[in-house]
This record gives C-alpha cells, structure tokens and sequence, in this order.
C-alpha cells in the first residue's frame, strides 16, 4: 500500500499495489492468474475498463522483461493503473511503447533512459493507463551498491542537480540517509515490542533498523520539466556477531 502525504483526508485512502512475481513469467500466468482476479476484487467490474490496455502491456513485454507490480490509485482522482515494467532495456523501450498504442516524442524518450542507465544498475519503466496509455513516462532508478552511500549515488545525485533536479542540501539529506540506527542512538523512543522481542533473543542478537535509498524516480511528460523523487527505504533486522563477519 502507498499514502500521498497530500491526502487531507481524516482517514486517507491508499493506493494498492498488487505484487506479480518478480521474475520472467508467462503473461497467461501472471495475468490470467494473478493480475485479473486481484483487479476484480479491488475494482469490481470497474476493472474492465482497464482491460483493452492493460493486457497488451503483458503480452507486448520483451523476452528479458515482465510486469513486476499493478498500482490501483484509489487515492487519486486519475482513473488508471500504475504498471510497472521491470528489465526494459533504452533499446527496447519505444518499440514496446508503440506496440501499446502510445504516442509521444521517441527520441528525447529513449536519449533519457540511455542517460539514466549511465547511473543506475536497473530502472523499472513505470505507465499509467486507463482508456489510453498516458503520456507520462516515469523511470524508477536503482542503484545496489549503497555502500559507501557517496560513491555510488553521489554521481547520480550530482547529475540531477546538474539538471535543476535537486537541492544541493537535499543532495546532502539523501547521502547522510544511508546507514543504521539502533536504541543507542535513536532520537525517539525504541519501539516497545521491538524491546520486548530482544529479551527473548540469545544475547548476541541486537535490534537494529537499516537504512538504505530504495529508488529515485524520474518522470518524463511532453512539453513540461522534467521531475525527480528520492524514495526511503528502511527495515528491521537482529544483527548478530556472525552476519556481520
């Protein structure tokens, strides 16, 4: 589930993401199995609305892609679907794009991907469609190396400041993210079952959150700037002596 911080909302409505399997699939699978009886259930029949896009963006994936997550945006007002197209390579983006029905300007498109990859191990191609394939493109940006944090989003992150894509000071927020936090130096108070867990624990095992940058993503519409947004990642693991040799 996903919430927009701009939801005023007494109780926010989130979007809903319906995980596929991460992994080359036959559509029949993943669509036929998966993505189908999901959207009914979320959407009713309201989801066929959805269905003459939607299924040629899993029979159209190259080879060496698939669909990796369907968004439903409950909360918003657009009425489409988040698609998220894993493995796409710059050389086969605007094939695919056009195979869906999808117009737009192919050169610029394709000369920012390229571009993107010069930065990043893996990009997910993100679509939004309804009774069309809308014309914004957005390019989910992953880097895995995240440690040291400088070397390898640093150029990333000099890039889009380059472009008017980010504050030097948010450039900075983003590398200092990076890293753990534990009860030692947590500004808030540990959560209590997290401290209720431990004494269960053997006594070489620690509760500590990591903290990584999960994606930035980089969106493309015609005739307009181009935007970029930095998503936080962070989890809870029990460190121990051994994992960390």
């Amino acid at each position: 589930m996903e919430y927009d911080n701009k939801d005023s909302r007494p109780h926010p409505i989130p979007s809903v993401f319906i995980g596929l399997p991460q992994k080359i699939s036959p559509f029949a699978e993943t669509y036929g199995k998966i993505a189908v009886p999901s959207l009914a259930r979320l959407l009713g029949s309201d989801w066929q609305v959805y269905k003459d896009n939607l299924y040629p963006c899993f029979v159209h994936c190259p080879d060496d892609a698939f669909i990796g997550n369907i968004g439903v945006m409950l909360s918003r007002n657009s009425r489409s679907l988040r698609v998220n197209v894993k493995r796409l390579q710059p050389d086969s983006l605007i094939s695919y794009l056009q195979r869906l029905g999808w117009q737009g300007e192919t050169n610029e498109l394709e000369a920012l991907m390229a571009q993107l990859f010069a930065f990043s191990d893996l990009i997910t191609v993100c679509l939004d469609i309804g009774r069309e394939i809308h014309s914004k493109i957005g390019f989910e940006c992953i880097v895995r190396g995240q440690h040291p944090p400088g070397y390898h989003w640093g150029a990333f992150l000099d890039y889009l400041v380059a472009k008017g894509l980010c504050e030097p000071r948010k450039r900075a927020a983003l590398l200092d993210w990076p890293g753990h936090t534990s009860p030692v130096d947590a500004k808030a108070p540990w959560p209590g079952h997290l401290i209720a867990d431990s004494l269960l624990k053997p006594k070489d095992h620690f509760t500590i959150f990591n903290r990584e940058l999960s994606h930035i993503k980089v969106v493309w519409q015609p005739q307009q700037a181009l935007e970029a947004k930095a998503y936080l990642w962070y989890q809870h693991r029990w460190l121990t002596v051994k994992s960390e040799q």
